[in-house]
């Protein structure tokens, strides 16, 4: 809609290559549904209220989409959409086209759609859980975050990593939207959304690297665009190829991508370690080399004397997508083997039976998934917690180690320890109140 079908594909693709987003999306977080209905709702917001004619139904439906992203991570789901819609109508002296977004009976639809799930939950479970929903969740996390606290410049250090290796890229696009600024407008937008969402959670007392998941397609839009310009227009090939900014990259990712295909030649040879797979494996690991090798040459020969290959871009995104299926294939299964949360997940099922009472001190979603228990009880209440440890029937705990040295001395020689790990920046112990033989 706002660049072309060219630029719409390689954002497309950018996006899809870009570390921390291609992570998030492979392990089933929140905040990848999160990202989706932000994204949505400015796209239905930007449809309905800046393009010609406006259209009150499709600002409607983007109202719709607010309201389930603030049902999957809480109000910043409305802060955000309405936020950069109203930034960038002020940026583009479009101020008179304000009353379009129907904010009033988008506020109202919004409040109404969430209240039919907050209101029935709120009631069932009761006064701690309003508070701590309503408050703690949401509100907490913004003025004194209860966890992942970091200080304003987070963030100035974590996305340029997360962002890799697109990140070798922006400063050549930042100067190329500088100098075309007056000629093309369009992509205004996508920076407004991406600054809107990088200096809101910036201002967030808590941090963490996939809270600012909903920036990243319009990094990978402005990233789009500059690409494609650089594939379509030989004007910007002449350009480009004087920058350092674009050339110097290329050649770095170009000898990554070399040195990729020439490790994958060296494994299916058997020339460093002894290895094996199988006829699929090995046909996929050849085109993976050959490929790998090819998009590689091309990066380095990006430079010629009148300006850059037309097909730099797509041999760069041919690359990415080539090492994110290494990665999400070969490379990180490897890796998760020795995951200490996996071992202790593991650990936990050859000790417990399915019948087994298993009780949290915190709310164990992690573990809800992982050990199919749906759900484990959380029990917070000190003469719950006594109840159960000095039962003489067998109950397992997963216990947080702040909780578990809370514990009074007569209650912790109830108790033996299975076992514990680190999960996140937390570390978790497994009890029990029956030692076992």
């Amino acid at each position: 809609m706002l660049f072309g079908t060219a630029a719409g594909m390689l954002a497309a693709g950018i996006l899809v290559t870009t570390e921390q987003f291609f992570s998030c999306t492979t392990n089933a977080r929140l905040d990848t549904l999160f990202s989706f209905w932000i994204t949505l709702a400015l796209y239905l917001l930007y449809q309905g209220c800046v393009q010609e004619p406006p259209r009150r139904n499709i600002c409607l439906l983007g109202w719709v989409s607010t309201a389930l992203a603030v049902l999957s991570k809480g109000p910043t789901g409305l802060v955000l959409p309405l936020l950069t819609m109203v930034v960038y109508l002020f940026l583009t002296k479009s101020r008179h086209k304000i009353p379009r977004l129907a904010i009033g009976t988008g506020l109202v639809l919004v409040a109404g759609l969430c209240c039919l799930w907050l209101v029935p939950a709120c009631l069932q479970a009761g006064a701690d859980y309003t508070r701590n929903i309503l408050l703690t969740q949401s509100f907490g996390r913004v003025v004194e975050a209860f966890a992942h606290e970091a200080p304003f410049y987070f963030y100035l250090i974590s996305f340029p990593l997360d962002f890799l290796p697109w990140t070798l890229f922006l400063p050549a696009a930042m100067l190329y939207f500088w100098r075309t600024r007056h000629e093309q407008t369009l992509f205004l937008f996508p920076l407004v959304w991406w600054a809107t969402v990088f200096i809101f959670f910036s201002g967030v007392s808590g941090k963490r690297n996939l809270y600012l998941l909903p920036l990243y397609p319009a990094a990978a839009l402005l990233m789009g665009k500059f690409l494609s310009d650089v594939q379509s227009s030989e004007e910007v090939q002449k350009q480009v190829a004087q920058w350092k900014l674009f050339t110097v990259p290329c050649f770095m990712v170009g000898v990554l991508f070399i040195s990729t295909g020439a490790l994958l030649f060296a494994l299916l040879a058997n020339l460093m370690v002894p290895f094996q797979t199988t006829a699929l494996g090995t046909v996929m690991l050849t085109a993976g080399g050959i490929a790998a090798f090819g998009a590689g040459i091309i990066l380095l020969r990006a430079q010629r004397r009148h300006g850059i290959q037309a097909n730099a871009p797509r041999a760069l995104l041919i690359g990415c997508a080539l090492v994110s299926v290494l990665w999400l294939w070969w490379i990180k299964p490897v890796l998760e083997t020795d995951r200490p949360e996996k071992k202790f997940c593991e650990t936990i099922q050859k000790t417990i039976s399915p019948h087994d009472a298993l009780y949290a001190s915190f709310e164990p979603e992690f573990f809800n998934y992982f050990l199919h228990r749906y759900p484990i009880p959380v029990v917070r209440d000190p003469a719950e917690v006594e109840r159960l440890i000095r039962s003489p029937s067998p109950s397992y705990f997963l216990v947080k180690e702040r909780d578990f040295k809370r514990l009074p001395d007569q209650l912790k020689n109830h108790l033996l320890v299975l076992d514990k790990a680190d999960i996140g920046h937390k570390t978790i112990y497994f009890l029990t109140n029956t030692p076992r033989t």
